[in-house]
């Protein structure tokens, strides 16, 4: 295919694509405001649409994947030999695919760091059942005194690693 027919069908593309979103807008508006007049506490303004919401948390990795693809169409609509333009794109490639990289590693060990500290809090919160039900045990004459030493000691144990915050 010719640079001509496409860029053609990256137009139609784009058009189609703008002219659908605008629908959906326009439709989701809508609903907000029939159900502002049935009920006010919703409020006028709609929840963010997930293109909105896409585009605000990674609005610079778009823009660096805008530049750099626009430095390399440029480039290769030249046909020159390796110039500025290609290192300036092949550099802010990189960069793009580097902070791409950290920035999904930052989102995955953020939530890995909600998972441990609710796991901490929820083996906090078995220890205590765990207690009070062997205190129940004791008190009951339940338990001897080997069986008793072994749960405190490990009670102990359990505690001191769940104080340990990794945070």
């Amino acid at each position: 295919m010719t640079p001509n027919l496409w860029i053609t069908v990256l137009i139609f593309v784009g058009t189609a694509a703008v002219s659908l979103s605008v629908a959906y807008m326009h439709r989701k508006q809508m609903r907000q405001i029939e159900l502002f007049r049935k009920d006010a506490a919703a409020g006028l303004l709609p929840p963010p649409n997930p293109v909105t919401r896409f585009l605000r948390q990674y609005w610079w990795e778009m823009v660096l994947a805008v530049w750099a693809l626009y430095d390399g169409v440029r480039w290769y609509i030249e046909e020159s030999q390796h110039s500025y333009h290609t290192g300036v794109s092949a550099a802010l490639t990189v960069w793009l695919l580097v902070n791409l990289g950290f920035s999904s590693l930052n989102r995955l060990i953020s939530k890995y760091a909600k998972v441990i500290v609710m796991l901490m809090v929820e083996t906090e919160m078995l220890l205590g059942m765990v207690s009070g039900l062997a205190t129940d045990l004791k008190n009951a004459g339940q338990l001897s005194k080997e069986t008793e030493q072994k749960i405190s000691s490990e009670f102990k144990r359990l505690r001191e690693f769940t104080r340990i915050n990794p945070f």
